[in-house]
């Protein structure tokens, strides 16, 4: 699980969590799902099956990728949600939310 912003194109933080590792056009990939659908998914307000999960909402990445966000910041490796709030007041970016839709 890891802590994404870029405020050149995000209003807010996303977390993504991994899921399960996958073979992509031969090389091995790690399938991240964005939280804030796997919440939903979770309470029964989105619908797999029905809708399943749009392209922005999940993201496949090679370790290599993963480290070299990791080293230049881009991605904060996360192993608590609570600690989200901290992390993002010491980065400066915008409070970390999702949205329940209800």
């Amino acid at each position: 699980m890891f802590l994404h912003f870029d405020n050149y194109y995000m209003e807010k933080p996303r977390v993504w969590v991994k899921i399960k590792n996958e073979e992509l056009d031969g090389k091995e990939v790690s399938l991240f799902i964005d939280n804030e659908v796997l919440a939903l998914i979770a309470i029964g307000a989105h619908d797999v099956k029905e809708k399943g999960i749009g392209i922005h909402d999940k993201w496949f990445i090679t370790d290599e990728y993963y480290g070299k966000c990791v080293r230049n910041g881009k991605f904060v490796p996360l192993d608590d949600l609570r600690k989200t709030d901290d992390i993002c007041e010491q980065l400066g970016w915008p409070k970390y939310e999702i949205d329940l839709e209800f």
